[in-house]
């Protein structure tokens, strides 16, 4: 079976957590700005209302980071990543979330 599968993909599903784990880290250090605005806030005592605004800024921020950082990943790696999307659920789960 992991014959089969390594036939269809280049990449372990391990290695391809690592691939969006990576992803996930690198969109967060992009939207650090965003983020620390929130601690910011939060810091401040700005109104619940405010600070979910600017965490939803930052995690909107962060999300687009992490799509245009997977468009620019090699084709074997965005192959592994779509191909685990399909046949994992625990990674399919954690891609929506970082997506």
């Amino acid at each position: 079976m992991e014959d089969m599968i390594m036939s269809e993909v280049e990449h372990t599903l391990e290695q391809t957590w690592n691939i969006i784990e990576d992803l996930n880290a690198e969109a967060y250090d992009a939207a650090w700005d965003s983020w620390s605005e929130v601690t910011e806030a939060e810091i401040n005592g700005e109104d619940d209302e405010t600070v979910e605004q600017l965490r939803e800024d930052a995690s909107d921020m962060q999300h687009t980071e992490f799509r245009e950082a997977f468009q620019l990943l090699d084709e074997d790696k965005q192959k592994s990543v779509l191909y685990w999307e399909k046949n994992d659920e625990d990674f399919k789960q954690q891609l929506e979330q970082y997506w």
